[in-house]
């Protein structure tokens, strides 16, 4: 096996999001699941986001003190992360009738901002690489 058997990376994954109390995935109420595409840290889109998050951070934290400067890394992280979703799948509401909810980076802010725990689950898997691969057929 070389390293080559692993596979190509790929630019995106689908991260289908999950009950956090029982692990269920959860649905939209037309029965498919809910989803965000999200940019991996091999896309062009992550490191466009990620090098200019760099600076402003480098920049803002000229003649700050460390407390300061961890709120600014986290507020970036937030936004490299936001900026790294293509789209979604996602209904917010369990009454039947309530619909699907369009995709833009200001309703994902305000849907993280609501749901800490989904956040969770988007960094968990930013952060699997095999996520990111295409899988070889082996053989």
């Amino acid at each position: 096996m070389g390293l080559r058997s692993v596979g190509q990376i790929k630019d995106t994954t689908v991260v289908q999001l999950k009950e956090p109390s029982d692990g269920r995935n959860f649905v939209n109420n037309d029965g498919t699941p809910m989803t965000i595409t999200l940019h991996g840290p091999y896309s062009a889109r992550y490191k466009t986001v990620k090098r200019k998050a760099d600076r402003e951070i480098a920049e803002a934290a000229r003649g700050m003190d460390e407390s300061a400067i961890t709120e600014i890394i986290e507020q970036h992280t937030r936004e490299t992360l936001l900026a790294c979703i293509e789209d979604w799948s996602l209904t917010l509401d369990a009454d039947p009738k309530a619909k699907q909810i369009p995709f833009s980076q200001e309703t994902a802010a305000a849907v993280f901002l609501e749901f800490p725990w989904l956040v969770e689950q988007v960094e968990r898997a930013f952060s699997k690489i095999a996520n990111f691969l295409e899988v070889r057929p082996t053989g």
